[in-house]
């Protein structure tokens, strides 16, 4: 077994202003924690160790992590781990202080934290025999796990070393400035010099058994022996600037870290060949660690952990402390199990509301684009190029299966655990009857891309997308008509409460409503950005989300919309929630915030449910209704602000502005005499009248019968 250890820099935070005190940030954790060290105890078992103390563990390779409890008293960086077995371990601090623990990591004892003021450079054979240089650049040596250390014989005058590696308690090499090594057969109490063949300063040593070793430096040098060091051969010019540390697994296979002049990062490089030449296979890698030539982890930037199968490339990301990739889609099958996707090919889970969330491979660079559970274990996730993902163990593990087209699929939506419906571009359709098992294709309803699909039951649906299109099916998908939305804005989302009443969303702030089943669509026009999620919880409560915060709330079945939105926030991609108070948004940065009052950025909002205790007006039902030929609107002002009353048909057309101006405090009464703008009489049937102050506005239905 061997390692990477590398230091570095101290961790950041990275801060959120968040105007709305209702929502709580869940994802990315707003205290960045920089992952040091990787301790593997074997193929399964893992600890990742953070500055401060943090842990987290894997028990499975990497298929899911823990977060543990901080190891009190630690307030430096971990600099090196090592466990000889699966229960002894040992760890080390920047500051000197030494950690061991019996009983693989569930604790941990500092059984030093006053050596000599600083060391660097660490090796240990076992949790127990170690060496490292002291601050004034002596070795020095511990048997009991850094309990204590001793100087060695060695003076620092004769040779400046920069590094160390042993093969047993007393057969070891030291490699330093101006290519000079150091050997020792008696664990470092005498010393011989050996020829590195390079001038160059040599920063790292290895050795996979007594004769066959590396060493390697300034200027990308490697030297190496195949005779315990007797001779050493320098390999060929690697172009790079700097090689700060390397291991082998075998004479063949092996990886270094080093700088090359086209890349400021220190990148991981892999040899198949002994080190004759080298393949960059990971880019500002902090610390890597494997276990054989083809198993391996390596920490990205203090922030990713990535896994390998393959030796270092392909790497698949299993865990991250500020993971922010663009998330589409948000679900949440419980109060406690959630699941978010985005591209590449990214998920994340939640076991725990979303205290933590953590990476779950998808083995895949495509987009997901939306996420589906059944139930806690069983999942879908659709994507670009026909990705289909299925997963039986809550995303422990993702399958990727064929799907019958290659098709950028856009949307997913079950009724029950076994009927269920996919949309994408070009109008694809596909339909499973048996829970997602098996698709069928169905004929392509349009040239345009289909953003969102919403069934009722499995035999009601809608489906919306590009070009303003709407298509509706009363038989399960297999014929499919068109319904006129009266735009060409892109439409995001479609929802419906029952089998009349829902809502589109689109680009430039497109809200349309029907009241009957979208034969007619009335349009509104919320905001400027681009809507990109509705979705309701029952007939009143519901919410919209869209781009640079936009986020809209109803508590009355859509007739007004509060303005909630939180003007910190770039994308908002995706809207969820389990009642009227507890839900989610997935945005753009890897972002997840959760509500716990129904998304009220205001807290001081009393009721939820009087519109005019937090609209700053009340409108009132007209009267009489129906009428004919006049009915008089009533409605209370109770902040000064700008004002409109509307008279719309069920198309959406504006028929007669009745107030456009600035309005005192107070109660006001206006009779539309049932004509238009022009003063014509306009014919029987449903019209509607909007009061709008501010960015607020009330809706209500009436009918003229002449």
């Amino acid at each position: 077994m061997f390692r990477f250890i590398y230091p570095i820099p101290l961790f950041i935070f990275w801060m959120v202003n968040l105007p709305a005190q209702g929502w709580t940030l869940q994802n990315p954790p707003a205290e960045a924690l920089s992952l040091s060290c990787i301790a593997v105890l074997d193929s399964n078992h893992i600890i990742l160790l953070a500055d401060s103390g943090a842990q987290v563990r894997t028990c499975n390779s990497g298929l899911t992590w823990e977060k543990q409890e901080k190891i009190e008293k630690i307030t430096d960086r971990f600099i090196y781990a090592v466990f000889e077995d699966m229960s002894t371990g040992l760890i080390l601090t920047e500051n000197g202080k030494s950690l061991k623990t019996y009983d693989g990591g569930d604790n941990w004892t500092i059984i030093s934290d006053s050596i000599i003021p600083a060391f660097r450079s660490p090796f240990f054979l076992d949790s127990d025999i170690g060496w490292a240089f002291s601050e004034y650049n002596w070795i020095i040596r511990t048997v009991d796990g850094g309990e204590h250390w001793e100087n060695t014989p060695y003076s620092p005058l004769t040779y400046n070393l920069n590094a160390l590696f042993f093969v047993d308690s007393l057969k070891g090499w030291g490699a330093g400035n101006s290519g000079k090594i150091l050997t020792t057969d008696d664990g470092g109490d005498t010393w011989r010099g050996q020829e590195g063949n390079t001038l160059n300063h040599l920063y790292t040593i290895y050795f996979i058994d007594s004769l066959h070793g590396w060493a390697a430096g300034k200027f990308g040098d490697i030297t190496y022996t195949s005779n315990g060091g007797l001779n050493w051969q320098l390999l060929p010019y690697t172009n790079l600037l700097q090689i700060e540390y390397l291991a082998f697994s075998d004479s063949l296979n092996g990886w270094l870290l080093g700088y090359d002049s086209n890349n400021p990062f220190r990148n991981l490089w892999k040899t198949m060949d002994g080190g004759e030449s080298w393949n960059m296979c990971a880019l500002n890698v902090t610390a890597a660690h494997f276990v054989n030539g083809n198993l391996g982890w390596a920490i990205e930037d203090g922030k990713h952990l990535g896994k390998t199968v393959t030796g270092g490339h392909p790497w698949y990301l299993q865990y991250s402390t500020q993971y922010r990739p663009i998330l589409y889609s948000i679900f949440f099958s419980d109060s406690l199990h959630g699941w978010a996707v985005g591209d590449p090919g990214s998920i994340l889970c939640t076991r725990n509301g979303g205290k933590n969330w953590f990476v779950q491979c998808s083995h895949t660079q495509k987009n997901l684009s939306d996420v589906i559970f059944l139930d806690s274990q069983y999942g879908l996730i659709v994507g670009s190029e026909g990705i289909f993902l299925t997963t039986t163990d809550g995303g422990v593990h993702w399958t990727q299966r064929n799907i019958g087209t290659g098709k950028c699929l856009s949307d997913i939506f079950f009724t029950d655990l076994l009927h269920g419906w996919i949309s994408g571009e070009n109008g694809t359709v596909l339909k499973s009857s048996n829970g997602g098992n098996s698709w069928t294709v169905l004929p392509s309803l349009t040239v345009y891309a289909l953003e969102s699909i919403f069934f009722l039951d499995e035999q009601t649906g809608w489906t919306v997308g590009w070009n303003g299109e709407i298509y509706h099916t009363t038989d399960a998908g297999q014929t499919w008509m068109s319904q006129s939305s009266g735009t060409t804005e892109v439409l995001y989302s479609v929802f419906f409460t029952d089998r009349n009443n829902g809502w589109v969303v689109g680009s430039s702030g497109t809200l349309l409503q029907t009241s009957n089943g979208g034969a007619t669509w009335e349009y509104h026009q919320q905001s400027q950005q681009y809507l990109k999620s509705v979705f309701f919880i029952d007939q009143n409560h519901g919410w919209i989300g869209g781009h640079h915060g936009v986020f809209f709330r109803t508590t009355d079945g859509g007739l007004t919309w509060s303005d909630e939105s939180l003007d910190d926030l770039d994308m908002i991609e995706d809207v969820i929630f389990l009642n009227s108070q507890s839900g989610w948004l997935a945005a753009r940065g890897g972002r997840i915030l959760h509500t716990k009052n129904g998304g009220i950025t205001d807290l001081n909002q009393k009721d939820q449910n009087i519109v005019s205790e937090w609209t700053g007006f009340e409108l009132s039902l007209n009267y009489p209704n129906p009428f004919n030929p006049a009915t008089t609107i009533s409605f209370r002002i109770l902040a000064a602000n700008q004002v409109k009353l509307e008279i719309f048909d069920l198309l959406g057309n504006r028929i007669r502005l009745l107030v456009d101006e600035r309005l005192i405090p107070g109660s006001y009464q206006v009779i539309w005499d049932g004509c238009n703008q022009n003063i014509q009489p306009v014919s029987s049937g449903i019209y509607f009248y909007r009061l709008s102050s501010g960015k607020e506005s009330r809706a209500r239905k009436m009918f003229l019968c002449r």
